[in-house]
């Protein structure tokens, strides 16, 4: 007969192979970009995450060698919600391209030698405002 004990360890073995390297995509996990340089020439590639006037824009930065491609991890802040967003791509510090998306846990980036930007982009549904500095207003109450 086995002791609980020694049942207990054996099923926390088990997940734990079981479960091995799916950290990364559990519930809450942040959503990453994956930039694919189908160019010869290694390329820095920024990547500002856009959702409106509302929200903070937030950059990451991969550096790629030529043919290869490199991942900016935990760019996209998780959502129960598929919420849409602009992508604006720099390439070596020069403006690409701005593209739409909705939440996913990975977007692809394609870059092509002739500088053009490919990304698994969706239809606009909405119109996002981009973000632009915040401006406050002085309201005086009238009598």
């Amino acid at each position: 007969m086995v002791s609980r004990r020694a049942a207990l360890r054996s099923v926390g073995a088990v997940a734990t192979v079981l479960f091995a390297g799916c950290a990364e995509r559990l519930p809450g996990a942040n959503g990453d970009i994956l930039v694919q340089n189908w160019d010869e020439d290694s390329h820095e590639f920024t990547v500002t995450m856009d959702r409106g006037a509302n929200y903070d824009t937030i950059t990451g930065a991969v550096t790629v060698a030529g043919d290869e491609q490199g991942d900016i991890a935990d760019l996209l802040p998780n959502s129960d919600w598929p919420y849409p967003f602009l992508l604006h791509t720099s390439v070596d510090g020069d403006h690409v391209a701005t593209t739409h998306h909705r939440w996913h846990d990975r977007i692809e980036l394609v870059y092509r030698a002739d500088a053009t930007v490919v990304a698994d982009e969706v239809p606009e549904e909405h119109t996002i405002t981009r973000s632009a500095p915040y401006r406050t207003e002085t309201r005086t109450e009238s009598e």
